[in-house]
């Protein structure tokens, strides 16, 4: 595992617990593999059971993720933390993620209800890892960057925000169509952009979004997070796919899954 971390930043101190943690993210990631033969049960998979408002359970199940760093930023001890620090850099990209899911995404969900098991799932998964990210990242010693590094970071950005603007295109596009009284009650084939090519652009997106993260700040625990995100949106994306084609017999025969011209 040494010759591993040596490859990635990692803190300096607490080596041992950051281990463990890690462990547990890639323990997580080996799970996600297991399960990823069978959608998992929440949205149109989930059974009938308890069900709590959409819009402030998603709010709860996302705060954490945003709270959790912004706690641990304010309360750092490292008096030379700014703005331009590189750990406070590389912690943005995660928190402008989770500002728009928990503060801006929620209010545009209409009559959406999320089963009580999977917000609490959910409070404890953001939990865990909104305090991965902020604790492993505030504890990586604070240099300036080389011009390699800066040049990663900046890669990174790019595809972050990339995979940002095409997962906020394709996700408020959804909801315009839920909202048309058009397609109320019923599915429907979205047409245009992304979708002339994949089922699940939002998943796709996302999926990048993490790529551009892990590449930006090149730590464990933020390529864990990419996979889990992977091994979760990727097959969920396929299980929504194959759905649509057994739903809806005139879906378009030539459009893939979840990544254009692959799968």
């Amino acid at each position: 595992m040494d010759v591993v971390i040596s490859m990635f930043n990692f803190p300096q101190v607490n080596q041992e617990y950051f281990k463990s943690f890690i462990t547990i993210h890639f323990i997580f990631i080996l799970f996600l593999i297991v399960i990823s033969f069978h959608p998992l049960p929440y949205g149109r998979y989930s059974g009938a059971n308890l069900k709590l408002n959409g819009t402030i359970t998603w709010i709860l199940m996302e705060s954490p993720s945003l709270l959790i760093p912004l706690y641990m930023i304010w309360n750092s001890n490292n008096k030379s933390l700014s703005f331009f620090s590189s750990q406070i850099l590389y912690l943005i990209p995660f928190m402008v993620h989770y500002f728009h899911r928990c503060l801006i995404y929620p209010f545009h969900l209409c009559n959406y209800c999320i089963p009580l098991y999977t917000g609490l799932i959910a409070v404890c998964y953001t939990s865990f890892n909104g305090y991965l990210q902020a604790a492993y990242i505030l504890n990586l010693p604070d240099h300036p960057m080389s011009p390699l590094e800066m040049l990663r970071y900046l890669i990174g950005i790019v595809i972050f925000i990339v995979g940002m603007g095409i997962n906020m295109h394709a996700d408020y596009y959804l909801i315009k169509l839920s909202k048309n009284k058009k397609y109320k009650g019923q599915y429907f084939i979205p047409r245009g952009y992304l979708f002339e090519y994949i089922s699940c652009p939002n998943f796709f997106a996302e999926t990048l979004e993490w790529l551009g993260y892990a590449i930006s700040n090149w730590t464990l625990c933020s390529w864990g997070f990419f996979f889990q995100t992977f091994f979760t949106l990727i097959p969920r994306g396929y299980h929504h796919h194959k759905y649509y084609q057994d739903k809806l017999k005139d879906y378009p025969v030539g459009r893939r899954a979840v990544i254009p011209f692959i799968l």
